[in-house]
């Protein structure tokens, strides 16, 4: 959401650089870092330093931990998908409703076919280790309840 501001700009008329975007920067932009100076985007580590200084309630819905937003330990909830097996979640819906005949997935990520790990090896690799345990704690639930390993998020920042 704003690691491209040409995109928000056509798809959500620059929503979340005015929402987030300036400020982020304004705050967290290191005023020596020249070869970003101009750059119109928060980076990685900005954004993460956002993140890391701001309480989880005022967080976006798109980074806000799930816990917050679903309670998934209040509601009965005959299924749970998870973004990272989204096809093969949806068509179990689709069968277990009996509605195979009627409707196919056919979903397809916008953001291009690099693959997942590769993409998260390449942000986490420019974390600390104190950045990623901090992330894994603001987290720390969502690792729980949805079974992600923690550990392979702090072992990105080492090049493992």
């Amino acid at each position: 959401k704003l690691e491209n501001y040409q995109r928000d700009l056509t798809y959500r008329n620059g929503y979340y650089h005015r929402l987030y975007g300036r400020d982020i920067i304004r705050v967290h932009r290191d005023p020596e870092a020249v070869s970003i100076r101009n750059k119109t985007e928060p980076t990685w580590t900005e954004f993460v330093s956002y993140i890391l200084h701001t309480p989880a309630s005022q967080y976006d819905e798109h980074w806000k931990p799930i816990y917050l937003m679903c309670s998934p330990c209040v509601l009965r909830y005959n299924v749970i998908a998870k973004m990272e097996t989204f096809s093969e979640d949806t068509q179990y819906v689709i069968n277990k409703l009996g509605l195979e005949e009627d409707l196919t997935v056919q979903w397809i990520h916008s953001t291009g076919s690099t693959g997942t790990a590769d993409v998260a090896k390449t942000y986490y690799s420019q974390l600390t280790s104190q950045q990623v345990d901090d992330l894994v704690e603001i987290y720390r639930l969502d690792f729980e309840l949805f079974e992600y390993d923690s550990e392979s998020h702090r072992n990105m920042t080492m090049g493992l």
